[in-house]
């Protein structure tokens, strides 16, 4: 049955609504607009997936998405079965990465195994644990909306900085650790800093015991990057660098930076991250799975692939606490920094037909196969 054939491919557009604006580096979100994936086998058997644009630029618009849904959905499909790793460069990666984790939905519930379990030989952690992510809030507000996350057991917090200056960064940050000094801070500049901020802001973030400083400068400077990760004893991540194949195999070759951030719904799929992270592993660099403002569906793909991964970081699952509506009607959040999906085949949820209902546009379309 893992081999089975795949006999319809349904989707649904909809929009999800926050309970807050969340306000990050260089974007700000109080809604998420998405296309819902369903594929359905011979026997009946359905596998989900998520199609989630991050903005409006080329490739991530939704109407943009939907129409090459529309017009290349039933050969992207072919393409995948026939090649998992399949790319091209006309690839447009949100919808690749929809089809994609809807077909390993699928095809592990064929044989009773979670996502992560098909994807690894080796052995898989099904409760990875999360961080917990804080806007560009104001300095005044910082410490009292840190208090409730760490009382809902979160250990670890990742904060956006690049929006204001260095200096109200700084004092945001310095605040957190003097409240919570046991608390792992991270920072993610969005590639807001040019080289000179990012250089000041490793000697001013070092004094307060900074555990990760994550895309400083721009996703194109692999050399700034590489200078960078030189100079600093605070370990430095790629985010946005790791977006694109080219810009990508230079952070391999250069050994740029000390983590990789992987975004499985941005990066091709569950399959396309999974390749990622082992090359990542082979060159001795550490890997988080984050999820991008998803529904439950996409942050279910990056729980999984974060137990694939299998190591003792704190990855970004804890966006689904934003959403106002979902594909579900409890939504997938960490319970203590935790996300626990022992005793589930396939991604571990499936989409809810009255949930669905609540945030879709119009009714499900089949594109023929």
């Amino acid at each position: 049955m893992v081999n089975s054939k795949i006999c319809h491919l349904n989707w649904r557009p909809f929009t999800l609504s926050f309970t807050e604006s969340f306000n990050g580096s260089k974007h700000h979100f109080n809604m998420k607009h998405g296309i819902l994936i369903e594929l359905v086998d011979e026997f009946g058997v359905k596998g989900f997936g998520e199609v989630s644009p991050l903005g409006n630029t080329i490739g991530q618009n939704l109407d943009y998405l939907i129409t090459s849904l529309e017009e290349n959905g039933s050969f992207l499909l072919n393409s995948l079965l026939e090649n998992p790793l399949f790319f091209s460069e006309n690839t447009i990666l949100p919808l690749q990465s929809g089809i994609d984790i809807a077909l390993l939905d699928l095809r592990s519930k064929t044989i009773n195994k979670s996502v992560a379990e098909f994807i690894s030989s080796e052995p898989v952690n099904l409760a990875p644990q999360s961080n917990a992510v804080i806007g560009t809030i104001d300095t005044s507000e910082i410490i009292d909306y840190a208090k409730v996350i760490v009382e809902n057991g979160y250990s670890v917090l990742k904060v956006k900085v690049g929006a204001s200056s260095l200096e109200t960064d700084f004092e945001r940050l310095y605040k957190l650790r003097e409240k919570f000094p046991e608390i792992l801070l991270r920072v993610d500049a969005n590639g807001s800093w040019d080289r000179l901020t990012a250089f000041k802001a490793v000697d001013k973030f070092s004094r307060i015991n900074i555990s990760l400083i994550e895309q400083p400068i721009s996703a194109e400077d692999i050399e700034g990057l590489v200078q960078l990760s030189n100079y600093s004893e605070i370990p430095i991540a790629a985010d946005e660098s790791i977006f694109l194949p080219s810009l990508r195999e230079q952070i391999f070759e250069y050994s740029a930076v000390d983590y990789v951030v992987l975004k499985p719904l941005l990066l091709g799929g569950i399959t396309a991250s999974w390749a990622i992270a082992k090359r990542a592993l082979q060159n001795n660099m550490k890997v988080i799975v984050t999820t991008s403002f998803d529904s439950s569906i996409g942050t279910a793909a990056a729980v999984q692939l974060a137990a694939a991964v299998n190591n003792n970081e704190s990855h970004g699952l804890a966006t689904g606490e934003y959403l106002r509506s979902d594909l579900v009607h409890n939504t997938l959040v960490p319970n203590k920094g935790v996300i626990d999906i022992h005793a589930h085949n396939g991604l571990g949820i499936s989409p809810e037909e009255e949930a669905i209902n609540l945030v879709a546009h119009g009714s499900w379309r089949t594109i023929e196969l």
